[in-house]
């Protein structure tokens, strides 16, 4: 069983969380998937109790649910409030990006640059978890930029399934490349202090149409017809979640990911 490597930006036990909530904002976990608390123990090296905070944060944000004994489930995107959060999202980071624009922060750039060419190094071509990750990264630098990050923990938090839907839009329309354009794009502009523009490319960037229908038919065909969305693998990873999501899921879905951007 492989032993997860811990990100030395952050302490073991956030490490933990930001990485299992990586693997199902960008749905390589698949809603109905059970999670093992013994199988994230060990592959995690977490004791029971961090598990059980992990667990708690992740259901706080409504990415994950407990059954009877305890069992963990990956919960079904939640579209209830899915276009009202990102329209907030979006309109506070459209004031984030213009009020740094104001003042030419530089710094934004050079960060995405940094950003850009770590995933590059880490991952070399296309990989769903480190998608989600380099958009993380990407609005936590903007937030820092502007001395908010406590506000991006909160923001971070109420956007959890807006953010699978992105996902999952990122994965059908193959526009991971694209993605990593609008980023310089917005920190170009920035630093070039052009407030409208960065404006609306972050506008583009943060759009919501069209995300509620794609998240109502990932529950429907995972949850009802019970097939794979996006990353096909062996979904039988009740006690063996490491080798069968965190490794194989990853470099299968790159395939699925290509075949299905040429259909659509």
């Amino acid at each position: 069983m492989g032993q997860f490597e811990s990100d030395d930006a952050f302490e073991p036990a956030t490490a933990a969380y930001i990485h299992l909530r990586d693997l199902i904002v960008s749905v390589v976990l698949l809603p109905g998937d059970e999670l093992q608390r013994d199988a994230l123990e060990k592959f995690y090296g977490r004791a029971a109790p961090d598990v059980s905070s992990l667990v708690g944060k992740l259901a706080d944000q409504h990415l994950v649910r407990t059954g009877a004994a305890g069992r963990i489930f990956v919960a079904p995107i939640d579209t209830t409030p899915l276009n009202d959060s990102l329209h907030f999202r979006a309109e506070l980071e459209m004031e984030i990006v213009r009020c740094l624009a104001k003042r030419g922060a530089r710094t934004v750039l050079s960060d995405t640059e940094r950003l850009l060419a770590e995933d590059s190094a880490k991952h070399g071509g296309f990989d769903p978890v480190g998608s989600a990750a380099l958009d993380r990264g990407f609005h936590a630098t903007l937030f820092a930029a502007e001395s908010m990050s406590c506000v991006w923990d909160v923001v971070l938090a109420m956007s959890a399934n807006v953010d699978r839907a992105r996902s999952i839009r990122r994965a059908v329309q193959g526009v991971h490349q694209e993605e990593h354009c609008t980023y310089v794009e917005i920190a170009a502009t920035i630093a070039r202090q052009d407030s409208n523009t960065a404006r609306r490319w972050m506008r583009e960037h943060l759009r919501s149409d069209g995300l509620a229908e794609l998240a109502e038919a990932t529950n429907h065909q995972v949850m009802v017809k019970r097939q794979t969305f996006l990353y096909p693998r062996n979904r039988s990873i009740k006690s063996d979640i490491p080798t069968q999501a965190f490794r194989l899921g990853i470099s299968s879905g790159c395939q699925a990911v290509s075949t299905l951007s040429k259909k659509s």
